[in-house]
């Protein structure tokens, strides 16, 4: 078997719908995609596994899941 590669997009990232109704979504900074988010401060944990991160410069926060997955919210909870 050959190895298959992966293809990763950097500007991928979901987006809470209630957020994106009520607020626009703001230009995010690279940190938001990299490999290196776990330099941030935890701002809360509401699930086992789940990090909340407070991004200041755009006054976001962005839940990080188990699975990897990324999601922008407008909100903490």
């Amino acid at each position: 078997m050959h190895k298959q590669l992966r293809i990763i997009s950097r500007q991928r990232l979901a987006i809470c719908p209630f957020s994106s109704f009520y607020f626009p979504v703001p230009a995010l900074p690279p940190l938001v995609f990299g490999r290196h988010l776990g330099r941030l401060p935890v701002h809360f944990r509401p699930f086992p596994g789940v990090r909340v991160f407070y991004l200041a410069s755009v006054g976001w926060f962005l839940w990080v899941f188990p699975s990897g997955r990324r999601q922008l919210c407008a909100l903490p909870f």
